[in-house]
């Protein structure tokens, strides 16, 4: 990769917050990448990404946004004024206009398939030339790959099969396939005019509703064909002058197409496409849940841009785009433009639903909405009273009003005679899906906010409160079949909240009920596994052997063995890794050597392996205690300090992850003991990092009393190692006296 490249991507992901600058100034102690990693991205983003700071697929997909750029040279100019000698000459293509188009257009000179005339413009997998096609003389748009990496060609062809497959007068039409001194293109329909993005200020209402019409109609006849388009919004759209001074709409780039029934190139956690347009099950990153709705619901928020001059969501940041989609509702378009048909935003606000279901079920059904509302007919959007449809149809047509009227009835009737039969599977079947999607809202609340920087979640704690509650008051009057799932919810709910014994009675409580699923038994194995681990640690802090054997045997069977018989039982569910779970397993057995190489194939397939890394760091941990108890002092150290270095890289992912400080921080109290005791080093280093590990995680979760507990021990040890120095120790005491009476007032204020 080149040096240039390879700094813009680095400094990319400073501008964005996802790598820490202290980071940059570490690097060259971080120890070597691989070969052929450094041959890959280059020696500083390798290292970045061999020691986890940067998620390779975040780097890949980075990488083919700006690949074009990386192509740029100082002689770029003269080759474009070479390869295009008479372009300075035509209006509006001054050489000016192409500064940040980093592409050379020698290659194409003596083409002999087409002859280029000029450059379109480019996006992030190449560029678009304006050609001719010498054979059949027609003009045609040529989009050009500048990579050769097989994922880039992959979608690429796939773009060309996708947009290929759709015969309609308002997709872009593909005339062919092929490669050029190994260069791929795809040759296309040229359209000679503007995208929606460039008219949409200057097109009337009516114009501007009657295209997206035509546009929901092309992109209905691509769901018939068996695509989804997954980027619908106003740049993708093209239109073109008719004949007539009318005009005439193109839906374009099916890049992110993918077929109805396959999960395509996206993997779970990747999210593809533009936020301001996107779907909340797009922006989920779950591509099992996109389907044809989801497009329309692109249509939904372009028509919204179109009307009310702006994205339904229109933040400054991606990250607070995406947490808008996934958790706000759009502002009414009528609440920005206040004289705006009361039909119009019914019609935009139900292709916009939240929820698929209440979303039209077609894009034909939308254009079908569409012109009622462009003839003043009706719309289907909501369900109208009886006097508000006769009155309109009264005025049109009487008897389409009463035929309308009759069939209502008939289907009420329909309705009526069925209810009785369906109503018990039908309401069991939602229910399961309600608190399934609950269950995903939060989980992806919850890690939204993690991977944000530090601050306090509480805001994301109280939207899983909120859900728990909502559950709650409902479950005197659910029926008894839905009492296990509301139960497994719950338990899931509270394992969220870092509340593993709730979570616990929660959970026996749905198996009392005669409920048993993989998720139940992988939140039992997660819950018991974190009781485990504490009890694991309660255990070091015991000074005197046989007390804490008793302790260990006793966490291992109310604990160890129903946790790991959980853990297998569940074996690989979402939303956790195969190889995690594997991980886990192995760690509770003990096979410490094991757990840490299973451990490592989890963090190298996660995109955002912080739990993976927060275990492994656990693991180390673990090591060096069970090296410590045992009197190998160096061996500990060595081990805690490896331990030291991956809880630091996970909480560069996850930087609002309060249970990483915790932990991190617990590790520091293990080297302050073991200074004190029996190392006899200062130690004075490991407590001023121990608090401010655990500052790091009162800040991510003020309401934690753990953090306030180990705060206030490692403050009793710094004031018995000054006692024994003959030192003042009286400001470690009192602020370990004001820790601790913190602590029991905030127990006997909220017990739990």
């Amino acid at each position: 990769m080149q040096a240039r490249l390879e700094e813009k991507i680095i400094q990319h992901a400073l501008a964005i917050g996802l790598l820490a600058p202290q980071i940059l100034e570490q690097i060259e102690s971080l120890s070597p990448p691989p070969p052929d990693l450094t041959e890959r991205y280059g020696h500083r983003l390798a290292r970045l990404i061999h020691h986890h700071y940067l998620p390779p697929r975040w780097v890949d997909e980075t990488l083919e946004i700006f690949l074009i750029q990386a192509k740029s040279n100082a002689s770029a100019d003269q080759e474009k004024a070479q390869a295009f000698p008479t372009l300075t000459a035509v209006p509006g293509r001054a050489p000016e206009q192409w500064e940040d188009v980093d592409i050379t257009f020698t290659p194409f000179k003596n083409w002999d398939r087409y002859e280029v005339l000029d450059f379109i413009g480019h996006g992030g997998m190449g560029y678009v030339l304006k050609a001719r096609d010498p054979r059949l003389n027609r003009l045609v748009a040529l989009k050009i790959l500048t990579g050769d990496r097989p994922e880039q060609v992959r979608r690429f062809l796939q773009e060309a099969r996708s947009q290929a497959q759709i015969n309609h007068p308002n997709v872009c039409r593909i005339y062919e396939v092929g490669t050029f001194e190994s260069y791929h293109y795809i040759a296309m329909q040229y359209i000679d005019g503007f995208t929606l993005t460039d008219l949409m200020t200057t097109l009337p209402l009516e114009t501007r509703i009657q295209l997206m019409r035509d546009v929901a109609l092309a992109v209905h006849e691509a769901h018939r064909s068996g695509l989804i388009h997954r980027d619908i919004k106003p740049s993708n759209i093209m239109v073109e002058r008719k004949d007539d001074g009318g005009w005439h709409p193109y839906i374009m780039d099916f890049g992110l197409a993918r077929p109805v029934h396959e999960p395509g190139m996206t993997a779970t956690g990747a999210i593809l496409g533009t936020p301001y347009y996107m779907a909340p099950e797009q922006a989920s990153g779950e591509p099992h849940r996109v389907d044809r709705r989801t497009d329309v619901y692109g249509l939904g928020a372009t028509l919204y841009h179109l009307v009310c001059g702006k994205p339904p969501f229109a933040h400054d940041q991606g990250i607070e785009v995406l947490m808008a989609v996934l958790h706000d509702e759009p502002v009414p378009p009528r609440k920005i433009h206040p004289h705006l048909s009361r039909d119009l935003e019914t019609i935009i606000l139900t292709a916009m639903a939240r929820d698929p279901r209440r979303r039209y079920p077609t894009a034909r059904a939308l254009a079908e909405d569409l012109t009622r509302f462009l003839n003043g007919d009706p719309i289907f959007a909501r369900p109208p009273s009886l006097w508000y449809r006769f009155a309109k149809k009264y005025r049109k047509n009487l008897a389409f009003s009463l035929t309308t009227t009759l069939s209502i009835l008939l289907l009420l009737i329909l309705l009526a005679l069925n209810i009785h039969t369906r109503i018990t599977a039908r309401e069991q079947t939602r229910l399961a899906q309600q608190f399934g999607e609950l269950i995903q809202e939060a989980e992806g609340v919850m890690r939204t906010g993690y991977l944000m920087p530090l601050h306090n979640i509480h805001k994301e704690k109280k939207m899983v409160q909120n859900r728990i509650q909502a559950i709650s008051a409902r479950l005197e009057h659910l029926p008894r079949y839905a009492v296990g799932p509301a139960m497994t919810a719950l338990g899931r709910l509270f394992l969220l909240l870092d509340k593993p014994r709730k979570a616990i009675d929660h959970l026996k409580r749905a198996e009392m009920a005669g409920y048993d699923t993989p998720q139940l038994n992988l939140a039992m194995g997660l819950a018991l596994s974190q009781l485990y681990h504490l009890e694991l640690t309660r255990a070091h802090r015991v000074a005197d052997p046989a007390t804490r054997r008793s302790i260990m045997k006793k966490a291992a069977i109310r604990y160890r063995i129903p946790a790991l018989r959980r853990l297998r039982v569940a074996g690989s569910t979402e939303p956790y890794s195969r190889d995690y779970i594997e991980a886990l397993i192995n760690f509770v057995e003990e096979d410490y050597n094991r757990a840490l190489q299973i451990v490592d194939d989890a963090i190298r397939e996660e995109p955002w392996p912080y739990p993976s890394l927060h275990l492994k760091a656990n693991i180390l941990k673990e090591i060096a205690s069970q090296y410590k108890m045992s009197g190998a002092y160096d061996r500990a150290f060595q081990y805690y300090r490896n331990a030291e270095k991956v809880y630091h890289q996970a909480a560069q992912i996850a930087r609002s992850y309060p249970p990483i400080y915790l932990d991190w921080c617990e590790l520091y109290i293990n080297i302050i003991n073991m200074d004190l005791w029996n190392v006899g080093e200062d130690p004075g280093s490991a407590f001023q990092q121990a608090r401010k590990t655990c500052q790091k995680a009162i800040k991510a979760d003020p309401e934690s009393l753990e953090a306030y507990i180990l705060l206030a021990r490692a403050n009793a040890m710094m004031g018995n190692y000054n006692v024994w120095k003959n030192e003042n120790a009286a400001p470690y005491f009192d602020e370990a006296v004001r820790l601790a009476g913190h602590v029991l007032a905030t127990s006997a204020t909220t017990p739990s």
